[in-house]
């Protein structure tokens, strides 16, 4: 996925060594995985998410959720889940993170209005698709 040039601007600080381990672990726990589900990534089964998610949790509370590269996977874990589904995270959270709520996101019942705006085009987008996901 190509970055926009306003995308690349709005986050101009250097990353330290540990945020860019944080950024590189949150893409391996979404990439599908041939021991998952087709199409599922780890974060998305129910045995793993509680492990995975606070990788998130770190990522957003560093200010990074607005780097290219965070936004660029979480689009892909949108687009994963709403294709794909998802296994609740097993665990409670705030309903505003969205990451724990991937099965509501999957059955098109988290709100929109929560989601970051480059998410919630993508939602709303499948939100209208009829076929809805989790077991």
């Amino acid at each position: 996925m190509k970055l926009s040039d306003s995308s690349k601007a709005e986050f101009k600080r250097k990353l330290t060594r540990k945020e860019k381990e944080l950024i590189q672990e949150w893409e391996w726990f979404v990439e599908p995985d041939a021991g998952f589900p087709d199409g599922w990534g780890p974060v998305q089964w129910i045995d793993a998410a509680p492990a995975l998610l606070p990788v998130r949790d770190e990522i957003e509370k560093r200010g990074l959720a607005n780097h290219p590269k965070v936004m660029e996977i979480d689009r892909q874990l949108i687009k994963q889940v709403l294709e794909y589904g998802s296994d609740p995270s097993g665990e409670e959270h705030p309903i505003d993170k969205w990451w724990w709520h991937l099965e509501k996101i999957a059955q098109r019942t988290y709100p929109a209005s929560l989601l970051p705006e480059h998410l919630r085009e993508i939602y709303e987008k499948y939100k209208i698709e009829k076929k809805t996901y989790g077991r």
